[in-house]
C-alpha cells in the first residue's frame, strides 16, 4: 500500500509573505492529491498503481480465424454462385463466437477498471 510523509506546517516567522503563500499553495495541493485533506469524495486524490486491483482480461482465445476457404460452384442461369460448405460455416460461426466472448470478456475487465477508477 502506498504511504505519504506529512508535510509539517510552515513557519510563520522570519520568512517573506509571498513564500509563505506559495509553500502553503505547494502544501495544501500536496495533502489533496495524497488524500490527507480528506476532501469530499477524494475528488482531487490521486490515483497510485497499488490503488489499482483489476486484474488483467484472460488470454485472448481468438489469435486467427480458422475458417479455410472452401465450397461449392452452382451454376444459374446467368452464371456460377460461389456457397460455403456447410463446414466453412460452421467453422465461420464458431469463430465469430470466440471473437464474441473475446470482447465480452475484454468489455468486462474494462468496464470493472473504469469503475474502480472513478472510485
Amino acid at each position: 500500500m502506498t504511504r505519504f510523509t506529512p508535510i509539517p506546517e510552515l513557519p510563520q516567522t522570519d520568512i517573506d509573505p509571498w513564500l509563505v503563500t506559495y509553500l502553503s499553495a505547494i502544501q495544501e495541493n500536496v495533502e489533496l492529491l495524497t488524500g490527507f485533506r480528506r476532501e469530499p469524495g477524494a475528488a482531487s486524490q490521486a490515483l497510485v498503481k497499488s490503488s489499482v486491483t483489476t486484474p488483467l482480461p484472460p488470454a485472448q482465445n481468438m489469435t486467427v480465424v480458422s475458417t479455410a476457404a472452401g465450397g461449392l460452384s452452382i451454376p444459374t442461369g446467368s452464371g456460377v454462385i460461389q456457397v460455403p460448405s456447410l463446414a466453412a460455416y460452421s467453422q465461420t460461426l464458431t469463430d465469430l463466437q470466440t471473437l464474441a466472448n473475446d470482447v465480452a470478456s475484454l468489455h468486462s475487465s474494462l468496464s470493472a477498471l473504469i469503475t474502480q477508477l472513478k472510485g
